[in-house]
């Protein structure tokens, strides 16, 4: 991943952009040496936006769903999590 820093990154923005969509390059912009942004190519953001929908509809991600369909108007309580996870863990 290449880093540069904001005025530096600021001079070559067009180019940035050519790397990190045509080549799938990385870019880290810094400030003083501490992360302010990164550039990253949509379709690595877009394949990890999908990513985060598959966890929320499987695995553990159902399990606040579960827990509402067993507890829907009460506390939850740690009995109700065991129960929720061993469903989820025998799906």
């Amino acid at each position: 991943m290449t880093s540069l820093n904001v005025a530096e990154a600021k001079r070559r923005f067009s180019d940035l952009l050519v790397r990190v969509a045509d080549d799938g390059e990385t870019i880290l912009i810094t400030r003083r040496g501490k992360p302010m942004a990164k550039l990253v190519p949509v379709r690595q953001t877009e394949q990890a936006e999908e990513a985060a929908r598959k966890v929320k509809t499987r695995g553990l991600g159902r399990i606040p769903g579960l827990l509402r369909h067993h507890a829907p108007e009460r506390p939850v309580s740690v009995d109700d999590m065991r129960i929720a996870i061993a469903e989820e863990v025998t799906a």
